[in-house]
């Protein structure tokens, strides 16, 4: 991933804290067209989010992966799956090193899914109390709406 795409993707994006759906979209193109490796989605969290944000979206993120693993529905400890530092997955091959692409793809795969949920999910929707200061019933104004 190159910084100018990085750049690019944070200008189209904008602020998390104000958007986290836009930034969620943006994200999921990014995940479609580029297929990050562990590497490129934090380098892409650290662009996009402060240290706070990203760790929420972390924690958020894991939840699900916590769940696939104790449910079985992915193969492996949650350290294997969801890893805290660079997990040496090689697409190529598989976790006794033949070469088979599926279990560090499909792991990796499954990672892009929990940080995008992540993403879509860490930061509560916020209410703009501002638009209920847009509405005011006049003095004259019945409140028709109770009757």
């Amino acid at each position: 991933i190159s910084p100018s795409d990085l750049i690019i993707w944070k200008e189209s994006a904008g602020p998390y804290k104000e958007d986290p759906g836009k930034v969620g979209r943006v994200m999921g193109k990014i995940i479609k067209t580029q297929n990050p490796d562990w590497d490129d989605i934090q380098v892409i969290l650290v662009t996009f989010m402060d240290s706070m944000e990203k760790q929420m979206v972390l924690r958020t993120a894991r939840r699900p992966a916590e769940e696939d693993v104790r449910t079985r529905t992915v193969d492996g400890a949650i350290d294997q799956n969801f890893p805290t530092g660079t997990p040496q997955w090689d697409p190529n091959r598989d976790s006794t090193g033949a070469p088979n692409r599926d279990n560090h793809m499909e792991r990796l795969k499954k990672y892009q899914q929990w940080i995008l949920y992540g993403v879509q999910n860490a930061m509560p929707e916020t209410v703009n109390w501002s638009k209920l200061y847009e509405i005011w019933q006049e003095k004259n104004e019945s409140p028709t709406f109770l009757e």
